[in-house]
């Protein structure tokens, strides 16, 4: 099974033709089914794309990933901590209400599968690149070592651990502008001391970072009102008492402050911008604000004759509070209001025990087993409020409804995975995991939307039980040193919930009470290898996955309720090529093709058999050229270009749906350029050279077209240095 590693093969990803470093190919180490082992043994596809990368080209949010894994698609509003992820194709669309990717940090889990309250599919955590060694991207499903939601993988974050054995640090600045917009900046500071005479050490980071913002509403006189400003801190302590035994604890928070989404109202038909370029037309600037908050702390002991026993134990909370304009929702001048808002509070809370024990590398097998228990608790809040032209409440019905949602999701799962190593080169590997869930919550609604008073909600009490079994076969074959083929069969789940039925339902409907977990079953094979003394190197996977019981929202009497319904498949082939025909000279060239669609009608959601699924680009290719050059015995440099390209991509599964818009494919490109001597780093970049004006996500709500563009160009210059 492909799982967290601290490298990959090739340094994967196209940014790793941007890196000064030198790529070591020969027995990288990676922590492949959460045991160190070659790269060149794991049974699955894995990208590494390295932080300074990432920081080189000014790429500081989910969103630039795209750029790096072909085949990693976003529904994004336009707002940094707001992100709906997808990979392999596996997405229901704007309406999921949980995530089918997967979120850790190190060997904590940071994401949120509950499917009530409406907020986990979105709030995956958009950490800045400030104490990240590298992010590491999981293709297929990791379910039976990673657990729910890892339909299509997992993305993890991978920081910096505590270093006992030397003093050091890095300061970096950095300033940007936007074309058709503002200016922003970047400083981050991270410091790493020693102490207990070299058996511990400590290690602090921090950001200060103000993305600048590019879109204007005349309607509030804002200017570039999505600019975002992000600050954050991360402490680690590391004790490291023995060479067997180390206890890790870190602690980490951020802050997301998001003006306003960064979408632009066009026309529905023709896409054209209603009110100019890059501009949006809403009465209030929709706002988002995050908040993570994350503790854990990771315990590590070896012992007898290589046996090793791991404990990781956390805490993470995200909150976000958000406003939307829904007067398009809503008909002109209802109730005397001139425009109506919906102001929303999530707070999503996770506790998570994860005990493993795994037996000792090399025997002829080996095996890894565990237990996990996570619970997360949702609050969500929310009414709809209506405001006159000049910003006073209401004059017939200032509040028109109210809801509150608590929930709690508990799941106790096992798993183990065996590896047989047939011959020294020939491994077998199987696993399973079973987890038994539980959720329940409770629904508060009122208002005159629902014909309740304010003070009197009416209440839907919620609970569901059930359980899921993930597998994992594989077969890896290792032809050569560098080289190796696999075959891999996993399966994944998302938990199911309670059913929630509205106060009257429509002459002779009934609905059930819970809907049921729904299911993937992956099939792929892969292969890396490197070739001509390490010059060409690549890595390449063909995929079919099925998607049964697809998890869909449809509307009852104006209420959304979640049921099973409809099937569908992803086949596709992702691959990462790099050349060096000569010293300092890279060329990379990496890709995947994706082909989700329905194979069963999903009429709740107006889906047909064949429907593609949406946000979910056929295409997607990243090409690189990097030179690295020292200009004398002191100072080196390197330049570089990034072309990425994306095909055209639908905001929904058919023309049926009312939120439908097809989206144009779209190219931009980037450049950079580096200096490094001593203890010092400079670089400047342009990113969308040309200035490209596309979309990538949105869609129609009440008649009213808005999407999401990529950012325009983007003009910056950083200094970094570090003893």
């Amino acid at each position: 099974m492909a799982s967290a590693g601290l490298a990959t093969l090739l340094a994967t990803g196209p940014c790793a033709a941007w890196a000064a470093d030198t790529v070591q190919l020969d027995e990288i180490v990676v922590t492949a089914n959460k045991r160190e082992q070659s790269v060149y043994q794991v049974a699955g596809s894995v990208a590494s794309i390295q932080a300074r990368g990432l920081e080189n080209q000014g790429l500081n949010t989910l969103m630039g990933l795209s750029e790096q894994v072909p085949g990693l698609s976003f529904f994004s509003r336009g707002a940094t901590g707001a992100n709906q992820v997808a990979m392999r194709g596996l997405t229901s669309g704007s309406q999921q209400t949980s995530p089918t990717v997967g979120f850790y940090v190190n060997d904590t889990p940071f994401g949120f599968s509950i499917p009530v309250g409406g907020g986990s599919s979105i709030l995956q955590p958009d950490i800045d690149p400030a104490d990240i060694d590298h992010i590491e991207v999981l293709r297929g499903p990791q379910g039976t070592l990673y657990g729910a939601s890892t339909l299509g993988g997992l993305i993890k974050y991978v920081t910096r651990r505590p270093d006992p054995t030397a003093l050091s640090g890095t300061v970096r600045v950095e300033g940007d502008t936007v074309d058709h917009g503002g200016a922003g900046y970047v400083a981050r500071g991270q410091i790493n001391v020693p102490f207990a005479d070299g058996k511990a050490a400590a290690r602090l980071s921090l950001v200060s970072r103000e993305d600048p913002g590019f879109i204007d509403n005349p309607r509030t006189g804002g200017k570039d009102v999505n600019a975002t400003r992000v600050s954050g801190a991360r402490a680690a302590l590391g004790f490291y008492p023995t060479d067997n035994l180390s206890l890790v604890v870190t602690g980490l928070v951020q802050q997301n402050r998001v003006g306003a989404a960064g979408s632009v109202v066009v026309d529905p038909v023709t896409l054209a911008p209603t009110k100019g370029d890059l501009t949006q037309d809403f009465a209030v600037n929709q706002y988002f604000n995050t908040e993570y908050r994350l503790a854990d702390a990771e315990l590590k002991w070896k012992f007898g004759r290589g046996y090793s026993l791991v404990s990781s134990s956390s805490y993470g909370q995200v909150d976000l509070n958000l406003l939307f304009d829904v007067s398009a929702l809503l008909p002109p001048n209802f109730l005397g209001g001139a425009y109506y808002v919906s102001p929303q509070d999530l707070s999503y809370k996770k506790w998570t025990q994860e005990v493993r024990l795994a037996s000792p590398s090399g025997d002829r097998i080996e095996w890894l087993a565990g237990v996990y228990y996570t619970r997360e608790e949702v609050l969500a809040q929310s009414q709809v409020a209506g405001y006159t032209a000049a910003g006073a409440p209401g004059p017939l019905v200032p509040v028109i409804s109210k809801s509150r949602t608590p929930a709690n999701y508990d799941e106790v799962a096992a798993f183990a995975n065996a590896t047989y190593n047939i011959t020294p080169d020939l491994a077998a590997t199987v696993g399973v995991r079973y987890a038994d869930i539980r959720v329940k919550d409770q629904i508060y609604t009122s208002g005159l939307l629902v014909g309740r008073p304010l003070d009197q909600p009416s209440v839907q009490n919620g609970r569901s039980t059930g359980d899921a079994t993930t597998y994992l076969a594989s077969l890896n074959w290792r032809f050569a040193k560098n080289g190796s083929l696999y075959v891999r069969a996993a399966s994944g789940y998302r938990p199911g919930g309670p059913v929630e039925p509205p106060a009257i339902l429509p002459p002779g409907m009934t609905l059930p009470t819970q809907f049921n977990p729904d299911q993937v079953w992956n099939y792929e094979i892969g292969g890396r290898g490197a070739w001509f003394e390490n010059r060409l190197t690549a890595d390449a996977s063909v995929f079919y996955i099925d998607w049964s019981d697809i998890q869909l929202p449809f509307l009852v009497n104006g209420f959304r309720v979640l049921s099973n319904g409809g099937s569908a498949r992803s086949q596709g082939v992702e691959f990462n090529t790099q050349l060096r025909p000569a010293k300092g000279l890279k060329f990379g060239l990496a890709g995947a093709y994706t082909d989700a669609q329905l194979t069963q009608a999903a009429p709740l959601v107006y889906g047909h058999s064949g429907d593609r699924l949406p946000f979910v680009a056929k295409w997607s290719l990243t090409g690189s050229v990097n030179y690295e050059r020292p200009l004398n015995e002191a100072v080196t440099a390197n330049v570089g270009a990034l072309w990425h390209y994306e095909s055209d991509r639908n905001t929904a599964l058919s023309k049926s749906d009312p939120s439908f818009v097809a989206l144009d494919g779209f190219s931009t490109i980037d450049l950079q350029l580096g200096f490094q001597w001593d203890r010092y780093t400079l670089n400047g970049y342009i990113r969308n050279l040309f200035d490209e004006r596309a979309y990538v996500s949105g869609g129609i709500a009440g008649g009213k077209a808005s999407l999401v563009p990529i950012q325009p160009m983007t003009v910056g210059v950083a200094m970094s240095a570090s003893f």
